[in-house]
């Protein structure tokens, strides 16, 4: 009897092992933690809070009934810094790979369990929208990495190093015009987001935060993350429609909001979406410039120019600028 229940260990244990990676029920993020280097309470809060951004998608996307965040945590530097050669990254706290389907964290770094909620929005988003505008997957990101768990309710704090490098950049008179950072190829994007200031990723997060600060804030981002993943525009085109008073406004609006940061928010994933009305307002495509008639050759010229000029970093209001003129040919 006693040896029988000795060789029955292994499986008890590896039927404790599932358990604890299991989701809560009608959970519809969970986390496998490949190497099992999570506390159970670290993992559970990850999960709630990915919950709640899970919710937040769902409303305009269509999600998996449930996403399983494959990660990797590394409770060695040098373990984790073979894989980011690997992948081609360096000096990362956390990666998300869309090839290996799967995201690392680096234990060694003290805000860990924040960036792994960072790449676990990566994750879900990614999902089903691969080619999302940096300044959304990236806000989002720095958005919801400072969340924590206060009884059954999601905090988000207020990133104070972001806002001091936005803060920095408007009180020089730097701060980039909304329609010119909007207008940023991903390839400026990433050449312009390098320490110290970080400032493309910084400005990103505080317009997240200034829309999720309200509720039709929230239903304008998700409009916004649903229009662009059918295709349908681009920010600036659908911000300008969408926003009441238009891009002008809302650049108002967030420079105003920028004065006064409150220092956290309840996040609530679930929202109202726009009234159908106001949402079919978002891109009328009988108003936009570049689809009231076929593109002519010139007009496909110039957006060939604009392309060949980013590929030889334009400056982002010149690049603006120029798509501009491209799209009233």
């Amino acid at each position: 009897m006693m040896i029988m229940s000795i060789r029955l260990l292994p499986a008890l244990f590896f039927v404790i092992l599932m358990y604890m990676q299991s989701p809560a029920l009608g959970q519809s993020v969970s986390i496998d933690d490949v190497y099992f280097r999570l506390s159970q309470l670290e993992k559970r809060q990850a999960e709630q809070i990915l919950e709640e951004l899970y919710q937040f998608h769902a409303t305009h996307l269509k999600l998996a009934p449930h996403i399983n965040i494959k990660l990797r945590a590394y409770s060695s530097r040098d373990k984790y810094n073979k894989l980011e050669r690997r992948l081609g990254v360096a000096f990362s706290a956390g990666i998300y790979s869309p090839r290996e389907n799967m995201a690392a964290v680096d234990l060694e770094n003290q805000s860990y369990l924040g960036t792994l909620i960072h790449e676990g929005q990566h994750f879900i988003l990614g999902s089903v929208f691969a080619k999302v505008p940096l300044w959304i997957n990236e806000g989002l990101s720095e958005y919801i990495e400072t969340a924590t768990m206060e009884g059954l309710s999601v905090v988000v704090t207020r990133h104070d190093g972001n806002l001091h490098r936005v803060r920095l950049l408007r009180d020089a008179g730097k701060l980039p015009k909304l329609r010119d950072y909007l207008a940023l190829s991903s390839r400026q994007w990433q050449r312009l987001d390098r320490p110290p200031l970080n400032w493309p990723r910084a400005m990103a997060w505080s317009l997240v935060y200034f829309l999720m600060d309200s509720e039709e804030g929230k239903a304008i981002l998700g409009e916004l993350i649903k229009r662009l993943a059918l295709g349908k525009g681009n920010a600036v085109t659908i911000l300008e429609h969408v926003y009441p008073g238009g891009l002008a406004q809302l650049e108002a609006d967030w420079l105003d909001f920028l004065e006064d940061v409150p220092e956290s928010q309840d996040f609530i994933g679930s929202y109202t979406p726009l009234e159908p009305e106001k949402a079919q307002q978002a891109v009328p495509l009988a108003a936009s410039p570049s689809l009231r008639r076929p593109f002519s050759w010139l007009t496909w010229l110039w957006h060939a120019l604009i392309w060949a000029g980013n590929q030889i970093f334009l400056p982002p209001s010149l690049a603006s600028r120029l798509y501009h003129i491209g799209t009233a040919l």
